[in-house]
């Protein structure tokens, strides 16, 4: 993945008046654990929730799966953390 693989055109924020970042809703797809994943997580499914999220940055890249804990300030519109050196695939 190179150059415009990159390029964050999934709707996460826009400019607005007077130069001010805006959120976005950006484009995530839900993911529901595999059974494997709910044997090998049953301890922590209490913490990590139901489902995972696949977090879009375009059409061709994304990260896969950010769990629904790391997704919550997602979900208000404030953005997401992504681990520094979080593996991105692509799309």
């Amino acid at each position: 993945m190179t150059g415009d693989d990159f390029a964050l055109t999934a709707g996460w924020g826009h400019v607005g008046a007077g130069d001010a970042i805006m959120p976005g809703q950006g484009r995530t797809a839900e993911c529901a654990f595999t059974p494997d994943e709910r044997i090998a997580l049953s301890e922590d499914l209490p913490v990590l929730g139901k489902a995972t999220f696949d977090v879009y940055l375009n059409d061709r890249a994304f990260w896969p799966p950010i769990h629904r804990r790391g997704a919550s300030s997602w979900e208000g519109g404030f953005g997401l953390r992504v681990p520094a050196g979080y593996p991105m695939y692509p799309a």
